[in-house]
Parts: C-alpha cells; sequence; structure tokens
C-alpha cells in the first residue's frame, strides 16, 4: 500500500484531473505526453451528427522551475498542448501558457508577489491571446490558515472576432483553512469589470439604441474541499456571474466538481472527474465562442476518467475517456433546444523528470 500511495501522488501531482493540496513541488520538473485518440465531435457544435467524428493526435509539454536566491522567491512554468485532427485538420491547435512570479518576504508571515500570465491558442475558430497580471499579498499567520488578496489586470484578444475582445481591471482573494494534514477547506472570490472592443448589443424592442461600448461585470465565488490520505478526494462549487449591457450576453451558473483518484490493484492508478453545470441566460442563448486553453475543458457537465499503468520510474502508460454533454434551452419557448454532446477517448505514454 506504501508504494501505491507514493506512485498515486507523483502520478496525480501532473495529472491533468488536477486535486487540491500536496506535498511541496520539486524545484523543477518535466513531463512530456503522447496520445492517440477518438473525438465523436473535432468541431465542437452543438447538434453534433457523425460527420463530426474524427481520429486526433495530441502532444502535452509541461515544465516548472522555482529558485530562491536571498531572500526572493522566483518560480515559473511553460505548457504546450498541440492536437492534429485526420479529417478536420482546419481545427488542428497549438495552444501554449507561459507563467513567472517574483516574491520576497518582508515579513516572516507576509509574502508579496508580482506575477504575469500568458496564453495563447492557434488553430481553428478558437484563436486568442489572453494576459494577465497581479499583485498579490499572501498572509499566514498560524501554518493552518493562509490568506491571499490579488489585484491586476486582464487583456483578451480574441484573434477569430476582435469583437470579443476586452480588457478588465480584476481583483479576489482565498482563504485556505488546513483542518489537518488531510483535510482542507477554500473559499475564494473574484471580480472583475470587462470592457469589449464593440458596441452593445440592444434589445430588439428598443426603437432607437443609443451607441454605448459593451461592458461586463464578472462576478466569481467558489467553495471547496480536499482530502488526502490513502486516496485523494475533491469537491467544489463554484457560481458565475457575467452581468452584460449586451443584449444577449448575460449569463449565469453554478458548477460542481467531484475529484477522486485512487490506487488500484495491478499498479493501476484511477483518476476521475465529475462535473455537473446549470447554466440560466436571461437574455436568451448566446453562443459566442468558449475560450479556453485546456484542450477538453469545456463550459458543459462532464465525466472524465484516465488509468494510468506505470511502465518504470519515469514512463506510465494512460487510459482516457471523457463524455461532454449539455441541453440548451430557452425559458420562454422561444428557440428549439440545442443539445450538445461529446465523447473524447485516447491512449498514450507519459514521461516525466
Amino acid at each position: 500500500m506504501r508504494r501505491f500511495r507514493r506512485l498515486a501522488l507523483a502520478a496525480g501531482a501532473a495529472a491533468t484531473l488536477a486535486l487540491p493540496g500536496g506535498a511541496a513541488e520539486p524545484a523543477a520538473s518535466l513531463r512530456a505526453t503522447a496520445s492517440l485518440g477518438f473525438d465523436s465531435n473535432a468541431r465542437r457544435v452543438f447538434n453534433s451528427t457523425r460527420d463530426e467524428a474524427d481520429a486526433v493526435g495530441s502532444a502535452l509539454l509541461t515544465a516548472a522551475a522555482r529558485v530562491s536566491p536571498g531572500p526572493l522567491e522566483l518560480s515559473g512554468s511553460y505548457v504546450a498542448a498541440a492536437r492534429k485532427f485526420a479529417v478536420h485538420f482546419s481545427h488542428d491547435t497549438l495552444a501554449q501558457e507561459a507563467a513567472a512570479e517574483l516574491a520576497i518576504r518582508p515579513l516572516g508571515t507576509v509574502q508579496v508577489a508580482v506575477d504575469g500570465r500568458i496564453k495563447d491558442r492557434r488553430g481553428g475558430p478558437r484563436r486568442y491571446s489572453d494576459l494577465q497580471s497581479a499583485l498579490v499579498l499572501r498572509w499566514q499567520a498560524v501554518p493552518e490558515l493562509e490568506v491571499e488578496l490579488h489585484a491586476g489586470a486582464h487583456r483578451f484578444i480574441n484573434r477569430a472576432d476582435i469583437a470579443y475582445s476586452f480588457s478588465s481591471p480584476e481583483a479576489g482573494g482565498r482563504v485556505r483553512y488546513r483542518f489537518d494534514r488531510r483535510h482542507t477547506l477554500t473559499l475564494g472570490g473574484e471580480l472583475g469589470h470587462q470592457r469589449y472592443n464593440a458596441l452593445a448589443v440592444v434589445p430588439p424592442t428598443n426603437p432607437d439604441p443609443a451607441e454605448v461600448t459593451r461592458e461586463d461585470g464578472v462576478l466569481v465565488a467558489s467553495a471547496g474541499y480536499g482530502y488526502r490520505g490513502a486516496f485523494q478526494f475533491s469537491a467544489g462549487y463554484q457560481y458565475f456571474d457575467e452581468d452584460s449591457n449586451s443584449h444577449g450576453q448575460t449569463l449565469r451558473f453554478h458548477r460542481v466538481d467531484l475529484a477522486l483518484g485512487t490506487p488500484l490493484p495491478w499498479n493501476l492508478l484511477l483518476f476521475a472527474q465529475l462535473t455537473l453545470q446549470l447554466g440560466d441566460y436571461p437574455d436568451g442563448i448566446s453562443l459566442a465562442p468558449m475560450m479556453t486553453l485546456s484542450e477538453d475543458e469545456e463550459r458543459h457537465s462532464a465525466f472524465q476518467l484516465k488509468l494510468v499503468r506505470p511502465l518504470g520510474e519515469r514512463v506510465d502508460l494512460e487510459l482516457r475517456y471523457g463524455v461532454y454533454a449539455n441541453v440548451l434551452r430557452q425559458t420562454d419557448g422561444s428557440q428549439p433546444e440545442l443539445p450538445y454532446f461529446r465523447q473524447v477517448a485516447s491512449v498514450g505514454l507519459a514521461a516525466r523528470m
């Protein structure tokens, strides 16, 4: 059992189905994954048909490093994900993300940091660059309690449709309490005010619309619980509210995530995540592009499963399966239902150092 626990912790640290909490990260890490699989809805469209199915090859590279020269702490990370389709080659993608943070401790319990992050996605209809920077204040008066406050700027550039680009000031905070080395509770919140590059869309009932820039107020509230012992488990809830002055762009959703990581017989490791999401569109359904870096991250209910079999000290065999589903409904019945369904399965090898 001890050996299984060590394997579960090592694989869980780099798993796509991330679980909160855990031991300190190494000073440097590198991981590469290559896989072949099947995607039943390669173009990620509503009302999909069999014509959307395709074979796909994927590659993922993640690197992270941390150094502490004197009183400073410098950390950075880089992620690159590529996807190649056999038929829908116009949806081939390359996504990259780089992040860095410079921190200093003016007091033993206080840390001040400046961080920056840039994401870039090329290929297909979801082409964008996403830039964020923030000033971060962390306080840990007692070992069990961590408080973080941050404020910064966010610039999103939608290269497929410049109208969906925006700039935004953002602020938020997080509180994490560790009851002991196994149980953790986290509360968080975010606020933002997005100013877009386009004019707001007025309701069709407005006979003489005024030209105003689209502006959205964004509120995110979250709570989570994590357990780490013989197995790993997490449960989280998130409320997202985007209130827009542009007709059809206001949306709200509730999201619940359950994740499990556990060793199995025959030297296997199981990682599973269930996401349940309920959305509300007060002005009606909007199918604006959903911009994400992760190839399998979607604003839909989902079930994801990963089975890992170590082949050596640094190489794993990975089997993955995911299903994503949703039905968008108009409460007044003015539009037909829009069903969404996607299945993804793959087999691959992962190497780490």
